[in-house]
């Protein structure tokens, strides 16, 4: 199918015209918000804010918001451009009651059969978890491609959701930064919510890097210290990090696992 006619498909009403700001929590507005920072309307461009409402508005039903998801997929627009996933995402608003959507499926052809893809899944519910932390969470982790349940699980562990937490050994805020791993990822404020958790994603994407995408090493790391596995050739025999390992695992079944490169 070429551009110009899903262009053409797109421009005969596919899309609902841009709305005034609205209550976040209905799927129309959602969309609607969705579409001003997709199309940088009286906000900034935000590609990946625009994907997180058209995301959540989905969930709810909303047909239109799966209809633009698989129209950023099939056009590149703030993610690699992947027609197979565009096609799923076509399928899904075409379940969801868009004519649009079993039209433009009509123009691309025969697609392979994959899931829709590119939404995160909601935060599991935690006690201390607010959603301002939830929001902050799965922004970071999705710009620094981290599983943001991954981050989740550290905090939790780390921190119980408290910003102001103080170790014994001095480690701050969130996500437990120490000073100098603070300094390295560039922390300024370290008892802000948004810069420790930016800084320890940071850190977080740079261990699982680091040790290929080992989960387990590059969480006895996120404990101990990359040095600490470098010496002893895999997780440390300290009971703390043995402990901290058991304790995400509880929340984080996939610690003992090696993620694929495209992930780490």
């Amino acid at each position: 199918m070429s551009r110009t006619m899903l262009a053409l498909a797109f421009a005969a009403g596919v899309l609902a015209p841009l709305s005034a700001w609205a209550d976040a929590e209905n799927p129309e507005a959602q969309f609607n918000l969705a579409q001003r920072y997709e199309h940088a309307e009286g906000v900034p461009r935000d590609f990946g804010r625009a994907i997180e409402l058209y995301c959540e508005a989905s969930r709810q039903g909303y047909a239109g918001a799966a209809f633009n998801l698989g129209w950023m997929f099939l056009n590149g627009r703030g993610m690699p451009r992947n027609d197979a996933v565009g096609a799923a995402w076509m399928r899904v608003a075409a379940k969801q009651g868009s004519p649009q959507a079993a039209h433009v499926l009509e123009l691309l052809g025969n697609q392979p059969v994959v899931e829709a893809t590119g939404c995160d899944e909601p935060l599991p519910a935690m006690a201390g978890l607010s959603p301002k932390i939830a929001a902050i969470i799965a922004k970071t982790a999705r710009l620094y491609r981290v599983d943001p349940k991954l981050v989740l699980a550290v905090i939790a562990v780390e921190s119980d959701f408290q910003a102001s937490a103080v170790s014994p050994k001095n480690a701050q805020g969130l996500m437990q930064l120490m000073p100098d791993t603070a300094q390295r990822f560039g922390v300024k404020n370290v008892f802000d919510p948004t810069e420790n958790i930016q800084g320890g994603v940071k850190y977080l994407q740079w261990l699982l890097g680091y040790f290929a995408g080992d989960v387990s090493l590059a969480l006895a790391a996120y404990n101990a210290g990359e040095g600490a596995v470098q010496r002893f050739g895999g997780v440390p025999p300290y009971a703390e990090t043995h402990t901290y390992l058991k304790r995400i695992g509880n929340l984080y079944p996939a610690a003992g696992r090696r993620l694929p490169p495209a992930l780490n």
